[in-house]
């Protein structure tokens, strides 16, 4: 079990690379999505959006992610 400390509110979901070496965070209601370092467990960066985040998602290669904002939208 691991904290992410820099959390600042309630995860509502997670996602790793195929890899296992990275994996993201979404907070509840945030516009972000946060990349940590999966083994060490230090944020790598934050990426910011315009609407809250409702689903984020890897390709099975882990070259590509997708995510979709409350708004509807789709980023790839």
């Amino acid at each position: 079990l691991t904290t992410l400390k820099r959390q600042e509110s309630a995860v509502a979901a997670l996602a790793y690379r195929p890899d296992g070496k990275v994996r993201a965070s979404l907070a509840k209601d945030a516009k972000e999505v946060k990349f940590w370092d999966a083994e060490a467990h230090q944020l790598l960066s934050t990426r910011t959006l315009a609407y809250p985040v409702s689903a984020f998602a890897y390709s099975r290669d882990g070259k590509a992610s997708a995510l979709a904002s409350a708004d509807g939208g789709v980023s790839v």
